[in-house]
């Protein structure tokens, strides 16, 4: 207590300090946030209290979640000294959080219990910002931002957005844009089954229809931070005058997005978050991904009607038709697939679009509905010369939570008409005819048992990539076979090259008992404590490499394509010339431009070792940051997934085998399923000639959401099912070859 505070009149400011912080995070807490305001107007002593950005700084912390960034992110901040590496949460000072409060209060929270006006410029503003604070939720800011009545304004945005009237006319198709994007995946955070019984529906299905596109259309939406034909970024020039990643690729559907959050001849661009005083890098997720989510969550509301004329479950099938058999009285052919009730309830209670959890569990730390360093993808590998197995490691650590595939995954699957989408791939605009065809799309089930392997930190212990879906990102000829107590599995390559993984349960006993005195990335790790950061990751071939640069010919450290690839591109080295950048005077804390001679990390060159004479140019200025931090090992530098259908399953959904594997860069996961041969319940007829290609992301540790994609295998000769080579069947003259899609959701059921 202030010694000037004793002869003070009110009551509070005889309060000790500790306990008025108490009081104001308590008001504030129960969306009394402008208490603290009015209680500083009652007396000048208060008001150097409670209006002090340091205190603001305290409620925040004690309000919302604020350190869930810094520990999902794992990596730096673009303005952190090297030697602040390993104090960046330690020194997040409380006046950086109050001004974080203040933009809160000031700029989220009034549009949303004010009500404005959706078409008000203030609302998208109020989105962005609740998504922003989303990322770091774990919780308490999720319970706060809900006494604002979040969802029920976000979800008034998103139908203002959407269009969710019945289409009569030729109309543009909708938009996507950030705030729409921060909106749908804000309202997915903060869905709960009871909102959901909630919405009328009327409402309901309006909703679901202003979601088509975005969900039947990945030729139009992207559903990748990559396409799926490729497994490493690709190594390309790209169109535009000062080069960077091609936008589309040539399929047999026209252009198909590649890069989407890539402006022609720039670098990918992922949006600024400040937290603590810094700027940290993230992603939207894809629109296409977050409406797949809303869609099937409404969809699976109503339970399927459980008809009476089936058998009650496989047993009792298979019992009466060994009775049959034994009688001699059984139907010719082999035992037919067919549903039964078991099968209906099966599906009926494993729905395939779980709804977020309240309590996160660690695996959303790596989800791409979060933060995705969507920026490093501009560095490009060729499959015949990857990354090293060091930089794959770090950057599927980021991306990917290995375990997180296997058990039994249940979903559903949404059957566009083939003639149909053949239609809509050239249509300019929407039209009554694509929402009357997309409103009967017909459903199927599937039903995959995955066992996930894995391999350790080593060069020559991964299996090689091929860019092609049609393989499953798995050289032609590869095979996959599986132990029979399920430890090991070994990818035998045409014959000649064998790649043994370990399931990820014996990986991680493996590593328990040694306790990573074996993991390549364990004694990296080592080293980074007891060595100079950057001289560890220069020896890895992770550090910054000479270069020259372009403008001023002067010597510049820059990050090499591995520290790129593996780390992400910080937003102000993001790719940018010094004819695209807009030089700015920097200050210090003091406000005192700073001086680069004081800066002994900005090139690390001479002044000799310029052609002009005024010296560096300002992109060469720019500071080049340390490496940054790895998240701790997991031993883990690629991931391999073989999938079986479960007999009763198969009993009723057909018999298949998977091969897959997860792409390190951005986390998607590719699984090839393909007829089983030999079984019982293998598909007949045309539909045993194709195979079908899944490939989404992992969200919130329990949804697989995706696209699925009927392909043709390298080699495979002959009539293909929907078409004459050169046709939808077949790969166009200069095209990629993409066939029948649909979008598919997935739940982990055990």
């Amino acid at each position: 207590m202030h010694p000037t505070t004793r002869a003070c009149l009110c009551r509070l400011c005889k309060l000790p300090a500790e306990l008025l912080h108490e009081v104001a995070v308590l008001l504030v807490a129960i969306d009394d946030v402008t208490a603290p305001e009015r209680l500083s107007a009652t007396c000048p002593h208060l008001a150097t209290l409670f209006c002090s950005l340091s205190e603001k700084g305290h409620i925040c912390r004690e309000v919302f979640n604020t350190n869930g960034i810094i520990r999902r992110c794992g990596w730096l901040a673009m303005e952190c000294d090297e030697a602040d590496v390993d104090k960046l949460s330690s020194r997040a000072k409380a006046e950086d959080l109050g001004e974080l409060f203040t933009a809160v209060l000031d700029y989220v929270r009034p549009p949303i219990v004010n009500r404005l006006p959706l078409d008000n410029p203030d609302v998208e503003g109020a989105v962005m910002g609740l998504y922003g604070l989303l990322l770091m939720d774990e919780g308490k800011t999720r319970e706060m931002v809900d006494q604002w009545g979040t969802y029920s304004f976000v979800m008034a945005y998103i139908r203002h957005r959407l269009s969710i009237d019945e289409v009569t006319e030729p109309t543009p198709w909708p938009e996507e844009d950030e705030p729409l994007v921060a909106a749908l995946a804000t309202a997915w955070i903060l869905t709960t089954p009871e909102n959901l019984r909630a919405e009328p529906p009327k409402e309901r299905e309006r909703l679901r229809r202003g979601l088509l596109p975005y969900i039947v259309m990945p030729f139009r939406y992207a559903v990748g931070e990559l396409p799926a034909e490729f497994f490493y970024p690709p190594v390309t020039d790209g169109p535009g005058e000062h080069g960077g990643l091609p936008q589309t690729v040539l399929t047999i559907h026209g252009p198909y997005p590649i890069y989407p959050r890539a402006a022609v001849g720039a670098p990918t661009a992922p949006c600024v978050w400040p937290y603590a005083g810094r700027d940290f890098d993230f992603s939207h997720p894809l629109i296409s991904s977050v409406a797949r989510l809303h869609f099937f969550a409404r969809q699976e509301l109503g339970e399927l009607k459980v008809p009476d004329h089936l058998p009650e479950d496989y047993e009792t099938r298979r019992a009466i038709w060994l009775q049959e058999v034994r009688a001699g009285t059984a139907p010719s052919g082999s035992f037919r697939v067919e549903l039964t009730k078991a099968d209906v309830r099966k599906f009926n209670k494993h729905r395939g679009t779980p709804l977020p959890r309240l309590q996160y569990p660690e695996q959303w730390d790596a989800d791409s509905m979060r933060c995705l360093m969507s920026s490093s993808l501009q560095v490009g590998f060729e499959p015949e010369k990857p990354p090293s197995a060091l930089c794959d490691h770090i950057r599927l650590n980021h991306m990917y939570t290995p375990g997180l595939l296997d058990g039994l995954w249940r979903g559903r699957m949404l059957l566009p008409q083939l003639s149909f989408l053949q239609e809509t791939l050239s249509a300019d605009q929407r039209t009554p005819y694509f929402d009357a065809r997309t409103s009967d799309m017909l459903m199927n089930f599937s039903a995959i048992r995955i066992r996930e392997f894995v391999s350790d930190i080593k060069e020559n212990a991964r299996v090689p990539a091929e860019n092609d879906a049609r393989m499953g990102w798995l050289p032609y000829g590869t095979v996959l076979q599986v132990s029979d107590d399920g430890k090991e599995c070994v990818a035998s390559v045409n014959g000649d090259q064998r790649f043994v993984y370990r399931h990820i349960t014996e990986h991680q006993k493996a590593h328990r008992e040694n306790e990573g005195a074996e993991c390549f990335g364990c004694r990296v790790r080592e080293r980074l404590d007891g060595e100079d950061v950057e001289s560890v990751f220069e020896s890895v071939g992770l550090g910054l490499e000479e270069t020259t640069c372009d403008d001023c010919d002067g010597p510049v450290r820059r990050p090499s394509a591995q520290f790129s690839y593996a780390f992400g591109t910080p937003v102000r080295e993001g790719g940018m010339t010094s004819s695209q950048a807009q030089p700015q005077p920097e200050e210090d804390e003091k406000g005192q431009t700073s001086s680069d001679d004081d800066d002994e990390e900005t090139s690390g060159a001479s002044d000799d070792g310029y052609s002009d004479a005024e010296g560096p140019c300002f992109s060469c200025r720019r500071r080049v940051l340390p490496p940054r931090q790895m998240k701790p090992c997991n031993h883990v530098a690629s991931v391999l997934l073989h999938g079986t259908v479960d007999e009763a399953d198969a009993a009723a959904l057909y018999d298949y085998e998977v091969y897959g594997r997860v792409r390190p860069c951005d986390g998607m996961v590719g699984l090839l399923r393909f007829p089983k041969k030999n079984s019982l319940f293998t598909p007949e007829g045309e539909a045993g000639a194709y195979y079908t290609f899944f490939y989404g992301y992992i969200i919130g540790g329990q949804n697989f959401v995706g696209t699925w994609r009927i392909v043709f295998p390298k080699g495979m000769a002959g009539r293909v099912v929907l078409g004459e080579n050169g046709g939808v069947g077949g790969a166009a003259e200069g095209g990629t070859e993409i066939f029948w899609e649909g979008p598919f959701t997935m739940q982990k059921a055990e």
